[in-house]
């Protein structure tokens, strides 16, 4: 609980505010409901939830929570950047990602929504390759049944901790 109120409060929220992925969907759509908004980090490996959009050419494992929420509320998403630029200064930049088209099934639609972002994104991380955070594992989890390719990065395996035998008295 501490650790959780630190961190709302520096990323200008309350103790709480952060959403748990049990349930989140349900909330956000609610909180998007009453006029509020919704942040949550996009380019992060989504695991075994995942739909698989591309990302700099290369299918990566993304959630797909902004094309959910956009395409069942109608509603536009944003996607987002904080870059430094000259001067000590932040320069943040924002690009509104329409609704899906409405006759668009919402397993095609939620993808659509998010390859966008993700093409957003592409850009920002383009004019400012130094500020992205590349030794993340984006594409660490595949699509099922997928061939290994030679353009897929390696991510050396971790090994588990060796647990110490217990000392006998």
């Amino acid at each position: 609980p501490y650790l959780d109120a630190w961190v709302s409060e520096r990323r200008g929220g309350e103790a709480g505010d952060v959403i748990r992925k049990g349930g989140a969907v349900r909330r956000i759509v609610s909180i998007v409901r009453r006029g509020e908004w919704v942040a949550f980090v996009g380019d992060q490996n989504a695991g075994k939830h995942a739909i698989f959009v591309p990302f700099f050419g290369l299918d990566a494992a993304s959630f797909p929570t902004p094309g959910l929420v956009s395409a069942r509320l109608e509603h536009p998403v944003f996607a987002g950047v904080a870059a430094h630029v000259p001067g000590n200064r932040i320069r943040v930049h924002l690009q509104r990602i329409a609704p899906p088209p409405p006759d668009l099934p919402l397993e095609e639609a939620i993808p659509w929504v998010v390859l966008r972002c993700h093409e957003a994104l592409e850009g920002w991380i383009a004019r400012y390759p130094d500020q992205y955070a590349w030794f993340h594992r984006r594409w660490k989890t595949r699509p099922r049944g997928e061939s290994p390719d030679i353009r897929l990065p390696a991510y050396p395996r971790r090994r588990k901790r060796a647990r110490a035998a217990p000392e006998r008295q």
